[in-house]
């Protein structure tokens, strides 16, 4: 892991984001914390900014915040799990579970079982994620974590039993193929 200072410098304006960038240090306190329970789960609040909002000289004039939804799985499982920080149970719940209960929506996502939405992923172990902006399917087209890789490459992405992506074909799902799930009881 880089510092702060060598991030803003590969980043620039693209580093403004909140919480600031921290320490290697910090970082691997946040996957201790994440991997024995103190913190229960990975999400990103994904600010898919356009670069005509991010690429200014001045770091105030730059709107804050970075994508995060594409890159989220491949860098937790990767980072997490095949680099032996989390196990796959524990990837599985920070990623999957725990945020469908928080979110009141663990009566239809959030585990593969009887009666709930059949989502997962499909990681081949062999591979490698190589995290490319040119691939990003969000309106932002730039990555904070553009150029680097992690072990693990997403072969597939089910959705409710369909299948929404994959490595070959890219995203399949069609605008207006999500459904609202709304908070159980």
């Amino acid at each position: 892991m880089s510092s702060p200072r060598t991030t803003w410098a590969r980043l620039g304006p693209f580093g403004k984001i909140n919480p600031p960038l921290r320490t290697a240090d910090h970082a691997a306190g946040m996957w201790a914390a994440l991997a024995d329970g103190r913190i229960d789960m990975v999400t990103s609040d994904h600010a898919p900014w356009p670069l005509s909002k991010k690429g200014f000289p001045e770091i105030f004039d730059n709107a804050s915040g970075a994508p995060g939804v594409q890159t989220l799985v491949p860098i937790v499982v990767g980072a997490g799990y095949f680099e032996g920080r989390l196990s796959l149970l524990r990837t599985a719940a920070v990623l999957a579970t725990n945020p469908a209960r928080a979110f009141g929506i663990d009566h239809r996502k959030g585990a593969i079982a009887v009666g709930l939405d059949a989502d997962f992923v499909v990681i081949d172990p062999a591979g490698t994620t190589e995290i490319d902006e040119m691939r990003m399917y969000s309106t932002a087209t730039w990555s904070p974590y553009s150029g680097m890789s992690f072990p693990g490459l997403i072969h597939s992405t089910i959705v409710r039993g369909e299948e929404v992506y994959t490595d070959a074909a890219g995203l399949i799902a069609e605008p207006g193929d999500g459904v609202f799930i709304g908070r159980g009881r």
